[in-house]
């Protein structure tokens, strides 16, 4: 049984938690299946990740944040640590890719809030060839609460329910994926109800990413995309 934990919540960059939603919490616990019962949601996302941690080693909880935590104090450039973080981003988005109902044209994810930083905003306005912004710059809790008026709002690269700057795609968004059946709690999330959906814990990368945005860029905005990229 896989012995991952997930705190699903807001986060700002200094690391606060701002808002605790109302979503569920993978911990350390053993669940016994009765014969013939179907398996909970619970039960299956922590077969999933027993399974990813069997599979590639290197997911396990401490190893990967292990991993992060190298990269974001390395002896190099504030540049070249966000590459390998985005790296490490995708080698863990393959190691998720069998056992995850995320497929392209699966596009729920892309009406919920998402906040990104300028930097980010930069790449993806060279990768589209669109005008970026200047957002100013606001406190942490500020950002966060301002994002919600986006919740339910397509993103303004989601074309034909694909996104038009996938390889140009931010942290947060190669992070999110969903290790339930199918894709029925992302649907629901998107209309504005309880969140359902299991997943592993991305919080072992975006935490150290935050970190380190935040001790060597304080001042950096941090915005939703909408704001950087009005339709």
């Amino acid at each position: 049984m896989g012995t991952c934990e997930r705190f699903l919540r807001t986060v700002c960059p200094d690391g606060l938690r701002l808002t605790t939603l109302s979503q569920p919490r993978i911990s350390h616990i053993f669940v016994t299946q009765t014969v013939h019962m179907q398996p909970t949601p619970f039960v299956l996302a922590e077969n999933k990740m027993a399974k990813i941690i069997e599979e590639s080693p290197w997911m396990a909880p401490d190893k990967l944040a292990g991993s992060a935590e190298r990269i974001r104090t390395q002896n190099a450039t504030l540049k070249s640590r966000c590459a390998s973080l985005s790296l490490l981003t995708d080698r863990f988005n393959q190691a998720l890719g069998p056992h995850t109902p995320c497929r392209p044209g699966c596009a729920d994810c892309c009406y919920l809030p998402t906040l990104i930083y300028q930097h980010e905003a930069e790449r993806i306005s060279r990768f589209s060839g669109r005008v970026m912004a200047r957002v100013r710059r606001k406190s942490p809790d500020r950002a966060v609460l301002d994002a919600y008026r986006y919740r339910g709002i397509p993103c303004p690269f989601l074309a034909e329910n694909r996104c038009s700057i996938y390889q140009a795609r931010p942290l947060i968004c190669r992070l999110h994926h969903s290790l339930n059946a199918d894709s029925t709690a992302c649907e629901a999330v998107r209309h504005g109800g309880p969140n359902a959906n299991y997943t592993f814990d991305v919080d072992l990368i975006e935490m150290p990413y935050h970190r380190l945005m935040r001790e060597h860029k304080p001042r950096e905005v941090w915005a939703t995309i909408h704001e950087f990229f009005d339709k």
